[in-house]
């Protein structure tokens, strides 16, 4: 499998970030830790093998980013406004770099996320940070949705258009 990794410079959190890229084409995964969680998680905890079906035959690429909840919701004795503060900036770092370094990457505008435990928790706010940063009266964004599913009472899906 194509596995590659970058570090770059983050203007919105002020330092180095790194994340990983599993495979070469497909539909964007946005890959978001469990909590305290590093970029190579994905790969140390088989993650990558369980979709290695799909990541090798370019149905999807991975993004695996790193998190800096040791900053933000496990900061337990930090300041909660600076807590708080430090997440949005998180979140902007995924929205205007992360997002479109997928979208050049890849050439797509929708983008998959998913996570494990806190990173499960992260990936739905993303979805609606990011929704609510390319709303517009033109329709850039649709509305999030409910749908019933046979597995579940409910899932929540929403459509990036660009």
């Amino acid at each position: 499998m194509d596995t590659q990794y970058f570090k770059h410079y983050s203007p919105a959190l002020g330092r180095d970030m790194e994340y990983m890229v599993y495979g070469r084409a497909g539909r964007p995964v946005l890959y978001i830790p469990c909590q305290d969680g590093r970029f190579f998680d994905f790969g140390d905890f088989h993650m990558a093998e369980t979709l290695a079906p799909w990541i090798e035959s370019g149905q999807i690429i991975v993004f695996s980013v790193d998190t800096i909840d040791k900053e933000t919701w496990s900061d337990k004795g930090g300041e909660p406004y600076w807590r708080a503060r430090r997440h949005e900036l998180w979140m902007d770092y995924l929205i205007k770099e992360m997002v479109p370094l997928i979208q050049e990457r890849t050439e797509q505008s929708g983008i998959i996320s998913f996570g494990c435990s806190l990173g499960a928790t992260h990936a739905p706010f993303w979805y609606l940070g990011l929704w609510a940063t390319r709303s517009s009266p033109s329709g850039g964004a649709s509305s999030p949705q409910r749908h019933s599913t046979a597995n579940s009472s409910s899932s929540f899906s929403l459509t990036i258009r660009s």
